[in-house]
């Protein structure tokens, strides 16, 4: 009689602990859950917004692009100068600073990098623009024997990637070269973050599977030790 209180108690005892400890485990792996899914919902915003930064630039750079080479290709400009449309990069920053290489891939990551990169050098070009007009051959002719053309931007050095050398080239058409390489790295881009947001919505919705799953299983496996 005494052995099987004794027992009783023990096992008791027993599913007491093994509940408690199942809980206190189902606690941690919740809080985790819970973590990587505030991770993966904010990483999906800083998504939503450079998709929308990049449809800008896309457009941005189709406008500055048809812009430059129509200046390149009039002989007669009516205005005195022109203007360009800077690229945003907001939301990328916000995204690097909240650490977004965490939930998406290297790959994408690295392609996003190199557009800002271009983009952000694009910038400081476009920022010329602004001292552009005071050049001294700015608003002269240039006579190719058959036709006169305006100069209508001035010669800068840069380096050539392709021919791995300096180069020369106007300002102007070295911004428009890279304007169009803007609206195709962002297409690429956008492709990739549509994948990218759709993989994180099926992670996130795993996440919720698994955890009602888990306590399904703790439950049972409690029930179980107390019987």
């Amino acid at each position: 009689m005494v052995d099987i209180s004794l027992a009783q108690i023990f096992l008791g005892f027993l599913a007491t602990l093994i509940a408690t400890l199942i809980g206190v485990e189902r606690g941690f792996k919740k809080d985790r859950q819970a973590e990587r899914d505030r991770a993966r919902k904010t990483t999906l915003q800083h998504l939503n917004a450079i998709e929308n930064e990049l449809e800008l630039n896309h457009s941005n750079a189709g406008g500055n692009y048809e812009l430059i080479d129509e200046l390149q290709q009039k002989t007669d400009i009516d205005s005195d100068h022109y203007s360009l449309e800077p690229y945003s990069t907001d939301a990328w920053d916000a995204a690097v600073s909240d650490q977004v290489i965490e939930n998406i891939s290297s790959e994408t990551y690295t392609h996003l990098q190199e557009t800002y990169s271009l983009i952000k050098s694009t910038n400081e070009q476009i920022r010329r623009l602004r001292t552009e007009s005071l050049h001294e051959n700015i608003g002269n002719t240039i006579d190719y024997g058959a036709t006169e053309m305006p100069v209508w931007t001035m010669e800068v050095s840069y380096w050539n990637r392709q021919s791995s050398e300096v180069d020369t080239k106007g300002l102007g058409e070295l911004i428009r070269d890279r304007s169009n390489r803007i609206r195709v790295k962002a297409s690429g881009d956008l492709e990739n973050i549509e994948q990218e947001t759709e993989n994180l919505r099926e992670r996130l919705g795993d996440g919720a599977n698994s955890e009602r799953t888990a306590k399904g299983f703790h439950q049972t496996a409690a029930e179980n030790y107390r019987g």
